[in-house]
């Protein structure tokens, strides 16, 4: 048997995955662009802000569920809002450039980040509480083994 290490029990900087995000988020966009996918029809000019906003949501789940195995959740939780701001900023900006739209002008963009970002908080809150809980019921189990 080999064994299986699972991307859940690593510790992955929130920093590193909103880069990763971020880079396939652009070179989506990019290959839209050049395929003609941005233009008048089914995306419209709205593609790139489309990407990116298809890409924030990849990070908030996945940032919320490997959050489980990082140590040190305080350090945790300011990487990770570091990196939402920075990538919805970033994201924001390139989507710009690349649709030469703003954020307003493409269609319900802007309540689409907002309802992201209020989700992303309650997203993370959940997590953090059921850890916390995990832990409280692993010690307690620990104790009534007499482990402890």
């Amino acid at each position: 048997m080999s064994d299986h290490v699972s991307i859940f029990n690593k510790q992955v900087n929130p920093l590193l995955q909103a880069g990763v995000v971020l880079l396939v988020s652009v070179v989506i966009s990019l290959i839209g662009k050049l395929l003609g996918i941005d233009v008048e029809g089914k995306f419209g000019a709205i593609f790139p802000w489309s990407m990116s906003a298809s890409f924030l949501l990849f990070f908030v789940i996945f940032n919320s569920a490997l959050s489980f195995s990082y140590e040190n959740q305080n350090r945790y939780w300011l990487l990770s809002i570091i990196s939402y701001i920075g990538l919805v900023i970033v994201g924001g900006y390139i989507s710009y450039f690349l649709s030469g739209i703003s954020i307003y002008e493409a269609k319900s963009m802007v309540s689409i980040y907002i309802i992201f970002t209020i989700g992303y908080t309650i997203l993370l809150a959940i997590v953090r509480s059921m850890r916390a809980i995990l832990q409280i019921v692993l010690k307690q189990d620990k104790r009534l083994r007499g482990e402890e």
